[in-house]
């Protein structure tokens, strides 16, 4: 629990003692065994940006076996089921892909939601996030799979200019890599930030290194493949697009519930919950 109310909660968690003590450097000893790894993306439209990335995520990480990638379509009106059963038809035969979209066309994209939906899909150990305008570049699973090394639970995995000294902001991409037992145990990402784009991870990390969660690295030069997005881009499809608003309005919510210890969140709903369709 945070005993008082901060002005910066970035510098909170990097500076403290107690949470610079978590943080272990990425081991370099490759494990005796692959754990199985899901790969989480979730979309609103966005289909550019997929067919730059998921094919390249793919083929990057190729050589490493027990591993499955989830897609989620969350409602898009552009056709993305149809792009996949093209392109992508035969890492779906295979196994190594799995597609999902939901039932109903919502009229707003919900981050948290979204994420919570393809964590829940997952049916590995470990679970790791990428959005659609990340590619994880060559390798990335298997310094997952040493990262994970560390232990087998409570820990996040995360690349190495995460919390760096000399900037205020989180620098995490999207990206993240936790086991799947350990986002049931803190519930997901949190539901209640849904109005807006902003601060989502922040709050996920944040709960976790309260529940000492270990932080691993791994070298952020896995994080470099990135398309930059405009905010007006990003904000397309969500309900407030006033990015200054939702930001506010998101980091005081994040920051009204780490001082009351809320390290699980969405308490009154059944989180990541939808009916879906499958390819």
């Amino acid at each position: 629990m945070l005993y008082y109310r901060p002005h910066n909660l970035i510098n909170v968690f990097r500076d403290h003692k107690k949470f610079r003590d978590l943080s272990v450097p990425g081991p370099t000893v490759c494990p005796n065994r692959e754990k199985s790894i899901s790969v989480c993306t979730t979309c609103m439209n966005r289909l550019d940006d997929l067919k730059r990335t998921l094919p390249k995520n793919i083929e990057d990480n190729k050589n490493y076996d027990n591993a499955e990638f989830i897609l989620l379509d969350y409602g898009s009106s552009e056709d993305i089921e149809g792009w996949v059963k093209k392109r992508l038809m035969h890492h779906i035969e295979s196994g190594r892909l799995k597609f999902y979209r939901t039932k109903n066309k919502f009229k707003y994209f919900r981050p948290s939601h979204a994420r919570n939906l393809s964590f829940r899909l997952a049916q590995n150990e470990l679970v790791t996030n990428v959005d659609s305008d990340n590619m994880m570049n060559k390798g990335f699973l298997r310094r997952l799979n040493e990262c994970a090394g560390v232990g087998d639970e409570r820990i996040l995995i995360c690349a190495d200019n995460f919390l760096e000294y000399g900037s205020n902001r989180l620098r995490m991409k999207g990206r993240f890599c936790v086991y799947k037992k350990d986002i049931e145990m803190l519930r997901g990402f949190d539901e209640d930030l849904d109005e807006g784009f902003s601060h989502d991870d922040v709050n996920f990390v944040f709960r976790a290194m309260l529940a000492r969660f270990k932080i691993v690295r791994y070298e952020k030069r896995f994080n470099d493949g990135r398309i930059e997005t405009s905010d007006k881009k990003k904000l397309t499809h969500i309900a407030n697009h006033n990015w200054d608003e939702t930001r506010k309005m998101n980091q005081d919510l994040t920051l009204y519930k780490l001082t009351r210890g809320r390290i699980t969140v969405n308490r009154d709903r059944e989180w990541g919950q939808c009916e879906l369709a499958t390819t």
